[in-house]
């Protein structure tokens, strides 16, 4: 009980910082609340009336879905659940506009919370270009590196990537770097451990401005292979930190790659939770420098004209201007 006193004190506070802060700004064209926004739309409702300015909520994901259904913290019909699904509800029928990363997503907020369509629109994530970009960096080995960076979360599935690892475990020219930590982990050094692979290093969690530097020193990068809703209405923010620094990467298919990607050209995609096609993927990728190369440079170029921030800030901009105009 003080603990969560003591956290719902901090909470308040920061939202009453939040509020005078707001207040001693200018007046702007609309209020973007950023993901995950969920907490501070009430407040964000409130000052965006105040001020007679429209509210944008860029969503991103469901709480409900990441927490009860994708990572399992507590059973569908806990109190917990129900309050995830709440938050979700109530937020987003707070804002004006509601923006997602993918169709997918929106699909999914209209048929499990309601939000109607037209409040709706869609914006790719993208990723920032002056951190992540392409780079020369002297390799600190001569393996084939083949690398993971992200949370070890059920989501990401994990365990396809170390049973796909497994496969390979007899090429010994072949290294898999996982970077990050999570929920997950010690279920992964345990996969590790039942196999015996040499050919699998975890790093552990590594500072935003190091990432790259690991990227840099891969052949091939990872996406995401869990076999759940979630993983198949997202596109991995890994793509687009692979694409800016013009690496290839193999991923799990899903409808939502394929609202912008396409296998084979920008990408490389496997069925969800199939260590062999994994497997099998990295070793074609191995065999085939120039696929790679190609590949590669199209989902840079694609990274480029679409993804980059520039691109989705006049697309933002573009979309919230047209459709509150639609509303007056």
């Amino acid at each position: 009980p003080l603990s969560l006193l003591k956290l719902a004190t901090g909470f308040l506070w920061s939202q009453i910082r939040l509020a005078f802060k707001f207040l001693r700004l200018p007046k702007a064209d609309f209020m973007l609340v950023g993901y995950p926004g969920q907490m501070d739309m009430p407040l964000a409702w409130l000052l965006s009336r105040i001020r007679k300015m429209p509210l944008v909520f860029y969503a991103f994901l469901s709480y409900y879905d990441t927490f009860i259904i994708d990572r399992k913290v507590a059973s569908k019909n806990s109190l917990f659940a129900k309050t995830m699904k709440f938050l979700d509800t109530f937020s987003c029928n707070l804002a004006d506009i509601v923006i997602f990363d993918t169709q997918a997503h929106i699909d999914y907020f209209h048929e499990t919370f309601g939000i109607p369509e037209e409040k709706m629109f869609r914006l790719f994530s993208g990723t920032d270009d002056d951190v992540f970009k392409p780079r020369e960096v002297e390799k600190t080995t001569d393996k084939f590196v083949v690398i993971y960076f992200g949370y070890f979360i059920p989501l990401h599935g994990l365990e396809y990537i170390i049973e796909a690892a497994a496969r390979l475990k007899d090429h010994e020219d072949i290294e898999f770097w996982m970077i990050g930590d999570g929920q997950e982990m010690p279920r992964i050094k345990a996969l590790i451990d039942k196999h015996n692979l040499k050919n699998v290093i975890l790093f552990g969690k590594k500072p935003l401005e190091e990432l790259p530097e690991y990227i840099a020193q891969a052949d091939v990068c990872l996406g995401v292979f869990g076999d759940t809703p979630k993983a198949r209405r997202v596109i991995p923010y890994k793509f687009y930190e692979s694409a800016a620094m013009k690496k290839v990467v193999i991923t799990g298919e899903s409808e939502a790659i394929k609202e912008a990607l396409e296998s084979g050209v920008h990408l490389v995609t496997v069925p969800m939770a199939d260590p062999e096609a994994i497997a099998s993927a990295i070793m074609e990728l191995k065999q085939n420098p120039d696929m790679r190369y190609q590949i590669a440079e199209n989902a840079h170029k694609i990274f480029k004209n679409q993804f980059a921030p520039e691109k989705t800030a006049e697309e933002l901009l573009k979309r919230v201007k047209s459709l509150l105009e639609t509303r007056k």
